[in-house]
């Protein structure tokens, strides 16, 4: 694999797009009934929610950079079909 490991968000607005495009439609994603992450939720999402506190919880092997793509989630996994092309696509010539 050619990725490697990433570095904190440098933005509110790239939190918000990686929550968007992984967090909120991955199978490990749950959340109670006003919307708020439950403690068993995904290991990576609980990482994120700690390393805004300590930046050494960053989980930098578990979020990483392709190419030219900094934030991907190494665990995401989704029922849709299409999404899940998607997500692999990402990682097309990653091996390269």
């Amino acid at each position: 694999m050619n990725h490697k490991p990433s570095k904190p968000f440098p933005n509110g607005s790239t939190y918000d797009f990686f929550n968007n495009h992984f967090c909120c439609r991955c199978n490990k994603y749950k959340v109670d009934r006003e919307g708020m992450p439950l403690p068993d939720n995904c290991t990576t999402e609980n990482a994120l929610a700690e390393a805004q506190f300590d930046e050494s919880k960053w989980p930098s092997n578990d979020i990483v950079g392709i190419k030219d793509i900094n934030h991907i989630c190494l665990h995401f996994t989704a029922d849709d079909e299409s999404v899940m092309e998607s997500y692999k696509a990402l990682f097309k010539g990653d091996a390269e």
